[in-house]
């Protein structure tokens, strides 16, 4: 352990993730987050390790958005030979650099990069794996076209993509210029992707993907009730690798993004889980 970055570390409140440094753990903003982190961790890595068979050896990784580094540190603890993150919040950068040098990890394992994703160039690759962790519903859909083409040229291997989902029926791509909270850093109400399950799998096919719809299945749905409702899902996508051979439980996306919750949902898409989530309860007591 490196005991001085140790030190800096325990003077920077407020993490957006817990991490585990032996005798001291990074405290969260809101302590259901470290919960959540966790319960994420298991259900996005798990298959991806399980595609790869068992673990990251020799693999190149691409974490788009990494903020503090805590999916980076995830891909280096399953042996990825290397791992690039990029990330525009240089505060949440310094902080995943601190992790790493705490926890000594090689320098010549990773790179932290203060980058817009739209900064991404074919060149910067080949990847075997990228991450789009709570990405897609804050990036314009301008970007997310861009990045998605990039990617695609790139032939990286397999995406992994956790995003906010429409409520619609059927392969839908909705444009929003609501904000998702006081999260969100586009103050300014630009035009963002919000797709339903079945629309982002035939969106990605269109760029080579095919993908499945990863079900979450938490002991614990503390502080990841949005997971819990169908607001938010995983997908696994793969140019060449056979997904169909993964024990993972994965979802239908006709039962994908049924049940959404007032704080990520426009008043339409409200109603109209509230009318699926009815019918499905009329058709059980008959």
């Amino acid at each position: 352990m490196n005991f001085s970055a140790i030190e800096q570390i325990r003077s920077l409140p407020d993490w957006y993730y817990e991490f585990d440094l032996g005798e001291y753990k990074t405290p969260t903003v809101r302590p259901e987050w470290a919960t959540r982190h966790r319960m994420r961790r298991q259900y996005l890595v798990g298959p991806v390790l399980e595609l790869f068979g068992g673990s990251l050896t020799g693999r190149r990784v691409l974490d788009l958005g990494c903020n503090e580094g805590y999916f980076i540190l995830a891909a280096l603890e399953a042996k990825a030979a290397y791992v690039l993150g990029l990330d525009e919040q240089q505060e949440k950068l310094a902080r995943a650099r601190l992790v790493l040098e705490a926890l000594e990890i090689p320098t010549n394992r990773y790179e932290l990069r203060c980058a817009d994703a739209e900064t991404l160039r074919p060149t910067d690759g080949p990847f075997d794996l990228v991450l789009l962790l709570g990405l897609f519903h804050w990036l314009p859909v301008r970007k997310t076209l861009k990045l998605l083409e990039t990617l695609a040229q790139m032939q990286a291997e397999a995406l992994v993509v956790d995003t906010v989902l429409s409520a619609s029926e059927g392969p839908v791509l909705r444009l929003r210029r609501e904000q998702l909270g006081p999260m969100d850093p586009y103050q300014d109400q630009r035009v963002c992707l919000l797709p339903s399950a079945a629309g982002l799998l035939e969106l990605m096919e269109a760029f080579g993907y095919r993908g499945v719809i990863l079900k979450p299945q938490f002991p614990e749905w503390t502080g990841a009730e949005d997971y819990q409702n169908g607001v938010r899902r995983g997908f696994l996508f793969a140019r060449t690798l056979d997904l169909s051979r993964l024990t993972a439980p994965i979802e239908s996306p006709l039962t994908t993004g049924q049940d959404i919750s007032l704080q990520d949902a426009s008043w339409k898409d409200l109603l109209k889980a509230m009318g699926r989530k009815l019918l499905r309860k009329l058709r059980r007591d008959r």
